[in-house]
């Protein structure tokens, strides 16, 4: 309500809470608008996405905070000038949080006892913060980058997410659940309280899901843009498209083996639920939509058809209100269903508000899941 009051447009879910919270810092009595900066994302292309900035930016100034600093990243400064070391340091935390968050979604379902499995997880987000100095430690320097070549820099996350792992284990008691899964936009997949709860209420609804992992933008993103340089380089011959080709090329290569060492910690517990690589993604949305498309829709669709094939109860895909990519997304659910024999699809939007015919639509698609879970049990 706060975000509204300074946005007299329609605007995206993501662009209201992520106003909302830059508006509700800066009414905090340690708020110092001289040492205090604000960061936001950033995108190209048709999203409404890379425009947030520039409208926080104005409400900024409205407020009397023009010197209030607005940070921004996107697809072509991902690294903020720092070079590889930080970007590969920021991708091996957030993978390892989202181990830590897939850990947390099988476990929370079974927990013997109410809240003791976000307790743990909460936990262990703590100490995963607190890691990051000494990580980044272990990739400077010489000794460091050959670490980080060698891949031998990740013993401190592993050993966090496999003591992560026995925890969970020891406090639930597992037994069969139809297992959904949630891909979507970006934010709104990620944002509890921009779907929602969508996860709680699936678990209330006597399922179990599993959320497309944060990273998986990030890896698409850093992937397409490397295959669309060298695309780029047999049409124009261009040295810095071949460089960058190349460069991003490399860099996924690392990324997907770090992704796949930190999975590694969390067996035998997480077993089958491994996240397909950004060039799978690529490769099974490319059954809908071309590659040379770009954004989130063909991530939504490659991760759903990656659940179909694997056999799950169903597939939710949670978008904001009018998105142009979530709405592709949706128009295509007909064809994932044709694809693999009626699997549950359902694209729920959202626009900030309570609706109870969302609801009433999560409950007939729930009961569908249960009743092809019962077929295959």
């Amino acid at each position: 309500n706060l975000a509204r009051r300074h946005i007299s447009e329609d605007v995206c879910v993501p662009m209201l809470y992520t106003t909302q919270d830059i508006i509700e810092r800066t009414m905090q009595p340690d708020f110092d608008p001289h040492k205090d900066a604000f960061f936001q994302g950033f995108s190209e292309g048709p999203c409404r996405y890379g425009m947030y900035y520039m409208l926080q930016k104005d409400i900024l100034a409205r407020l009397g905070l023009e010197s209030v600093n607005m940070v921004t990243l996107g697809n072509n400064n991902y690294d903020a000038g720092y070079g590889i070391d930080m970007s590969i340091l920021a991708w091996d935390a957030l993978v390892t949080h989202d181990m830590l968050e897939k850990m947390l979604h099988h476990a929370r379902p079974y927990e013997r006892e109410a809240g003791t499995v976000d307790a743990v997880f909460e936990r262990y987000v703590r100490t995963l913060c607190d890691l990051l100095p000494r990580q980044r430690r272990r990739i400077s320097g010489a000794a460091g980058r050959m670490r980080l070549l060698n891949g031998n820099h990740l013993d401190l996350l592993t050993d966090l997410l496999r003591s992560a792992r026995d925890e969970f284990v020891s406090i639930c008691d597992h037994h069969e659940r139809p297992l959904i899964g949630v891909v979507g936009e970006f934010y709104v997949r990620i944002h509890s309280r921009a779907n929602q709860d969508i996860i709680r209420k699936i678990e209330r609804a006597g399922g179990e899901a599993w959320l497309a992992p944060l990273t998986e933008f990030f890896g698409y993103s850093n992937l397409i843009g490397g295959i669309l340089h060298l695309d780029a380089f047999r049409d124009t011959w261009k040295w810095e498209d071949l460089k960058s080709g190349i460069s991003k090329n490399m860099l996924a290569r690392i990324a997907a083996r770090d992704e796949h060492k930190l999975f590694q910690a969390t067996l035998p517990y997480m077993e089958g639920l491994d996240d397909i690589s950004s060039l799978e993604v690529i490769a099974n949305g490319s059954h809908y939509l071309h590659k040379t498309i770009g954004g989130e829709a063909i991530c939504s669709m490659g991760k759903a058809e990656d659940f179909a094939r694997r056999g799950l109860a169903g597939v939710i895909s949670v978008i904001p209100f009018n998105c142009m990519p979530g709405n592709i997304a949706a128009s295509l659910g007909h064809k994932l269903r044709r694809r693999h024999d009626g699997i549950p699809f359902l694209s729920l939007d959202y626009d900030g508000f309570v609706d109870a015919g969302r609801d009433a639509r999560m409950a007939a698609f729930m009961a569908q899941a249960h009743d092809l879970f019962a077929c295959k049990v």
